[in-house]
């Protein structure tokens, strides 16, 4: 047998358990069941549980008028877009229709676009030919 001035396993055991703060523990552990119950129990919970559903049901009336209105607008705005795609070919090919042909130079085409919108916006008094205005392609050729 062992030295009878060395405790056992089972010896240094029980001493450790003896030690251990288990009423203080269990103390602690009951009242934070008792707090748990009293927030679980209490009428506030309730009211916000029933207010979260309240909430979610709106949310998902909410949710259900937006979709019902995505889709008409989403068709108007399909519609739009359609519409001022054919507005810009429409323009694009009078435009080119009016434009001199494409073997032209840039200068040319740009002396053209000058006359042209000078038609369309006549000359202040004193101007000889619209293409003679400050910032036409003959001006800053010249130097005007």
């Amino acid at each position: 047998m062992g030295d009878p001035t060395l405790p056992t396993p089972l010896e240094v055991l029980a001493e450790k358990v003896q030690k251990l703060p288990i009423e203080e523990t269990f103390n602690k552990l009951a009242s934070a069941v008792g707090g748990l119950e009293k927030i679980i129990n209490s009428p506030e919970i309730g009211v916000g549980v029933k207010n979260l559903s309240q909430g979610m049901e709106e949310v998902k009336k909410l949710v259900k008028n937006i979709n019902a209105e995505i889709k008409p607008l989403s068709a108007g705005v399909h519609e739009a877009l359609k519409d001022t795609r054919n507005v810009l070919k429409n323009a694009d090919s009078q435009i080119r229709g009016r434009l001199p042909a494409s073997k032209a130079s840039w200068g040319t085409r740009r002396s053209w676009f000058e006359t042209w919108t000078a038609r369309s916006n006549p000359s202040p008094p004193g101007w000889k030919e619209p293409w003679m205005r400050p910032g036409s392609s003959w001006a800053m050729s010249t130097g005007r």
